[in-house]
């Protein structure tokens, strides 16, 4: 299904919301009065974690197809999703299809629908919370309703983020992609896959959990969390810089050619990248490398204007948006870097100097190039290129970049810059 999927989707970058911590006041039409702002920092697509009434967690869902009264109504949602479309952005919404709260509805309706231990009782396969009972997908009757309620929110929605999409039948998948394609062309399906460690539990347990490589034969996107996983390594000195670009350099090898990563700094489950990173100026690196990255990029909302503190899901608990420094220009400049075909349709290639803990990452696209090197951990020093001698401009502050024999110079600030941008002398 997936072999449609458009390279372009390597050039979006996609805002997540959680609506009780958004505002103050937590609800959809408090949001309304902020989408001009999320659309001006460059955004493309909206993504709306779980809003459905739930047990605490937004994840412990007990109806899947209504809103949490919380947020607001039926009416409050739709007009939202009305002011995305009039923005020109897409939304995507965030569906929790391997489990339900323990006090979900489905429970007492369909208690055949739910997995059961060998002692009959029901219960979850391998993440063990207090809060869900896992569904089980060898009932047929349950595909058809989770693929109505995806039908009732593609009414609303352009596309799905899936939430533990790969411990969910891939065929399940194929048919609700097929079944919604039927009435609705065009939605975008974004899985959020699993940590390594996870796929290796699950399968030890005896049950299915599919690659990021099986999961990109139905989805367009996948989050990118098992580089994650390397980002945060490198973060605490545990991996060299050039271990972390050679985990992203490989995928270009183990996925399709139209392949799309969802990369991201920050989500709801990690912290916030500024209480990681307090240096603004490697803040700004890491930024920049996120958009110049190949694939698509998340921010988490707050994370533009560097929030040191990651909101609570459980409770109310609104972003502080008194964070600083402000990164939106800076935003803004690498939107419009990341529109460049040459992200989406380029060769892509990745290198680490070790020594300054600096990388480089260039797209080669015929006689058109785009290069940009980040210092990672605040260190000035000499990068290597391949791009004939000569000035050309950084296309983040407008500054001047100056190529000799190979080489350039570059403090503790991004440098990105392109064959377009070249001085004649």
């Amino acid at each position: 299904m997936a072999k449609s999927t458009s390279k372009d989707l390597r050039g979006k970058v996609i805002y997540s919301i959680f609506v009780r911590n958004h505002t103050a006041e937590g609800t959809f039409a408090a949001i309304e009065p902020d989408l001009e702002r999320i659309k001006a920092l460059g955004t493309d697509i909206i993504l709306l974690l779980p809003f459905y009434p739930s047990d605490g967690s937004p994840f412990a869902i007990k109806d899947s197809r209504a809103v949490s009264a919380e947020y607001g109504d039926w009416e409050s949602f739709k007009h939202l999703a009305n002011q995305i479309h009039a923005l020109g952005m897409r939304l995507v919404i965030e569906i929790v299809f391997n489990h339900t709260s323990r006090d979900s509805a489905l429970l007492s309706e369909h208690p055949e629908w739910f997995y059961r231990d060998h002692q009959g009782n029901m219960a979850n396969r391998t993440l063990q919370r207090s809060d869900v009972f896992d569904l089980d997908y060898s009932n047929s009757a349950l595909w058809d309703y989770q693929i109505e309620t995806l039908r009732q929110w593609a009414e609303y929605a352009d596309g799905f983020s899936c939430n533990l999409a790969p411990l969910i039948p891939m065929d399940f998948w194929v048919l609700a992609r097929e079944s919604l394609e039927k009435t609705k062309p065009g939605l975008l399906w974004i899985a959020d896959t699993l940590e390594s460690w996870l796929i290796i539990e699950h399968r030890a347990k005896g049950f299915a959990a599919y690659s990021d490589g099986e999961v990109f034969q139905v989805f367009d996107m996948c989050f990118s969390n098992q580089i994650h996983q390397v980002f945060k390594a490198y973060l605490k000195g545990e991996i060299r810089l050039s271990t972390f670009t050679k985990a992203i350099e490989s995928q270009d090898a183990i996925y399709p050619d139209n392949y799309c990563k969802l990369h991201f700094l920050e989500n709801y489950h990690t912290q916030r990248i500024k209480s990681v990173v307090s240096n603004n100026s490697v803040l700004r690196g890491w930024t920049a490398f996120l958009y110049i990255a190949k694939g698509a990029a998340l921010i988490y909302a707050g994370q533009e204007i560097s929030c040191a503190r990651a909101p609570g899901l459980n409770a109310k608990d609104p972003v502080d948006w008194a964070g600083g420094p402000d990164l939106s220009g800076l935003t803004r400049n690498l939107y419009k870097i990341k529109k460049n075909p040459i992200i989406s349709n380029g060769a892509f290639y990745i290198t680490a100097n070790n020594r300054t803990d600096t990388a480089t990452v260039r797209y080669v696209m015929g006689d058109k190039w785009l290069e940009g090197s980040f210092s990672l951990k605040g260190q000035s020093g000499l990068a290597d290129t391949f791009v004939p001698d000569g000035h050309y401009l950084n296309l983040l502050d407008y500054s001047v970049v100056n190529v000799k024999n190979g080489k350039y110079g570059m403090d503790a600030n991004p440098v990105v810059f392109c064959s377009d941008y070249r001085s004649i002398e």
